[in-house]
């Protein structure tokens, strides 16, 4: 605060005294950063170093520091910079419930007020993905992001030394707010890995004003997965054929088990049961027996036979 006084005048003498406040605030950061630390840096030329010195604001316009004391040391500093007549207020972890509220700072009786906009600031709301539905098969990358993000970016895909321009697939507004609306963006690139080197980096950078931001950096290992896929090819074939193997051998011991049970059967009842020629056969001989005994009778059994 400047004060003039004494004025004089041709045979005249007043005192007047004409104050003029000169304290006031600004963000310090080219941008407002969802999530980053904000600083408002208070400016008064005629603060004394010995004045008491205070921030007041926030949702419902508290005492936030005096003096280099903090109400909430995890949300609230104040900083001093006696060289440029500053004090600073740290607003830590900025989020919405911090902005479009009023901030005053105060020395001794002099104090500046102001709200502090979304609207009037160059506020960045840095992509965060909430959905990642990548995925990686023998042939293939496939990025596929859902991410929010304010204002909208210029998103760049690196692969193997090649950039590539991202395309927003589908475009969500957010909740309408008075001062801005929050973008649910999705981010969709397929890559032909046959195309390339089996085992490169792979990033994906977007730029939020002129602020960079990496949502992706992975290494693809394609040999990995082309080896594992042989692996598993050669791991299924085998299975196949000792499958097949198997079927065959335990197919041919069955055959032979049920052909040996028949030929056992079959020689068990022929020995049981004989056929008709093998009984005509034991008949003729019985007879040819019984002929022979008879011719071979004594002569006089042969006599005293009656004629």
């Amino acid at each position: 605060m400047y004060c003039l006084r004494n004025f004089k005048f041709p045979g005249l003498l007043i005192f007047i005294t004409v104050c003029v406040t000169s304290i006031k605030w600004d963000i310090k950061e080219e941008y407002l950063v969802y999530g980053q630390d904000v600083t408002l840096a208070c400016n008064v030329m005629s603060c004394q170093p010995n004045t008491a010195k205070m921030w007041i604001g926030g949702p419902n316009f508290n005492l936030l520091c005096f003096d280099g004391y903090s109400t909430n040391k995890n949300k609230y500093e104040m900083m001093f910079n006696h060289s440029r007549h500053e004090y600073d207020l740290i607003i830590r972890g900025f989020n919405f419930s911090d902005a479009n509220c009023h901030y005053a700072c105060s020395c001794g009786l002099q104090r500046y007020t102001n709200k502090l906009k979304l609207k009037d600031s160059n506020f960045i709301y840095l992509p965060v993905v909430v959905q990642d539905f990548s995925k990686q098969t023998v042939d293939r990358f496939q990025i596929d992001l859902l991410m929010k993000v304010f204002p909208l970016p210029t998103c760049e895909f690196v692969y193997e030394d090649n950039a590539f321009l991202v395309n927003f697939n589908t475009v969500i507004k957010g909740p309408t707010r008075s001062d801005f609306e929050l973008n649910t963006v999705r981010i969709q690139r397929t890559i032909d890995l046959k195309s390339y080197k089996c085992k490169r980096n792979v990033s994906l950078t977007c730029q939020v004003r002129s602020l960079k931001h990496r949502l992706l950096h992975q290494n693809i290992d394609f040999c990995k997965i082309e080896d594992e896929h042989h692996e598993h090819s050669v791991e299924y074939v085998t299975k196949f054929i000792i499958s097949v193997s198997g079927f065959l051998i335990l197919s041919a011991t069955i055959a032979f088990l049920i052909y040996k049970c028949v030929k056992e059967n079959r020689r068990n009842s022929e020995s049981e049961n004989p056929t008709d020629r093998e009984f005509v056969q034991m008949v003729l001989s019985s007879n040819e027996a019984e002929a022979t005994q008879m011719l071979n009778l004594p002569s006089s059994e042969a006599e005293a036979t009656p004629i």
